[in-house]
């Protein structure tokens, strides 16, 4: 190990709390790269190179009892750090060599346990990232060979034919785009661990995907009933974004795919929560969560080939504004997301029921289309739903 002063400076004010003695520490050659006196970094210490190359100190204690030191030197004691067979530098403690003998040996012993906690640290981040890159290239459709990566999975003990549900997590850090770097990161680590304290079973597989979204794989704790491992995801999802929204006050929008058993086919999972994600933001609203499975109507609409699309622009859309009756297709959408319930619209448009029909009538005058078929209002729901898909701009 090499040691440099962004490693041992920050051990600095631990030693002092363990030792009532100012710290020194030089690098194999001599050269002071940690200090209690920062003023001392990067000066060659003298002494310290004599005791690493195995002389004697350059301070010499005479026989009468007096130190003679030479000039720029201070009084001390050190003990070479002695890691994994070989010297890597010194540690010194400053005051009456006499009185730190023992004290400087404790030193040397507290650094290379605290060298050994973060070396453990680094290879933890290490295998972390790694897993991150691992779970990425699976949801990415890039696995490489499938035996091998079934090997690399059971190296980070996953089992990958699990059925399992991908879920994308999509922050909007738009309120945070004047907050600092370091602050703003700190936001997306606490909003990491707060998934992961939501999804905290061990074949639950967690990554970031270029600091943009968070990636869920969902193993449901193993339960072997489907409907309930449904709910147990549902349940964590809403736990999460219930914390972060109280936390955060930050709009978030989650897409979340069918469930997979195969691991070769968590790439179509992916994209069926990006799918989920795209279709509810723009036409449910930009923060939410939304199940692919229970946007079926949606796919449909998004998918329309452009004859299909352009036939229910033409018969609904295109007539009511040309009409002068844009307003209608709001009331239409508010008809839309309140289940087609008279009383929740007319409610949430503050209008009486009597005005709502009122409208419902307008818009059959003016398309042809009654709501009160069950052929015209699917294709009135058909062509409300292309029409929010196209809206990326509007505001709920």
């Amino acid at each position: 190990m090499l040691l440099t002063h962004k490693i041992v400076q920050p051990f600095i004010r631990t030693l002092e709390e363990a030792l009532p003695y100012r710290v020194t520490i030089t690098d194999v050659n001599g050269y002071i790269i940690g200090s209690s006196d920062t003023s001392r970094l990067n000066q060659f210490h003298p002494s310290a190179y004599e005791i690493i190359q195995g002389r004697q100190p350059v301070e010499t204690l005479s026989p009468d009892g007096i130190w003679d030191i030479p000039e720029g030197v201070i009084l001390g004691s050190g003990e070479k750090i002695e890691y994994e067979g070989e010297c890597i530098g010194l540690i010194g403690l400053i005051g009456p060599p006499e009185e730190l003998q023992l004290h400087v040996k404790t030193a040397a012993l507290m650094l290379k346990l605290l060298l050994d906690r973060k070396r453990a640290q680094e290879e933890v981040q290490l295998l972390t990232a790694e897993k991150n890159t691992f779970i990425a290239n699976l949801v990415l459709g890039q696995p490489g060979d499938e035996r091998r990566v079934e090997d690399r999975g059971r190296l980070y003990g996953l089992d990958l034919h699990l059925p399992r549900t991908v879920a994308v997590i999509r922050p909007d850090f738009a309120r945070f785009e004047n907050e600092e770097p370091l602050a703003l990161s700190k936001i997306r680590r606490e909003l990491f661990a707060m998934v992961k304290a939501a999804f905290p079973h061990d074949q639950d597989m967690l990554c970031e995907l270029y600091t943009e979204k968070i990636i869920v794989l969902s193993a449901s704790e193993c339960h072997n009933d489907a409907q309930r491992r449904r709910k147990i995801t549902e349940k964590a999802l809403h736990h999460f974004a219930h914390q972060a929204r109280s936390r955060f006050a930050i709009p978030l929008l989650i897409g979340v795919s069918a469930e997979e058993r195969e691991f070769t086919r968590y790439n179509l999972s992916y994209d069926q929560a990006i799918l989920a994600m795209d279709i509810g933001g723009r036409t449910k609203g930009a923060d939410g969560i939304y199940y692919y499975e229970d946007m079926r109507l949606g796919r449909l609409a998004a998918g329309l080939s452009a004859g299909a699309a352009d036939m229910l622009r033409d018969s609904v859309i295109d007539k009511l504004r040309a009409a002068g009756e844009e307003g209608l297709i709001e009331t239409l959408v508010c008809y839309f997301e309140h289940n087609t319930s008279v009383s929740d619209t007319a409610a949430a448009l503050f209008l009486h029921r009597n005005t709502l029909q009122y409208r419902f009538r307008q818009v059959k005058d003016i398309t042809g289309f009654d709501l009160r078929q069950i052929d015209d209002l699917l294709l009135l729901r058909l062509a409300v739903l292309r029409y929010q898909y196209h809206q990326p701009d509007r505001k709920d």
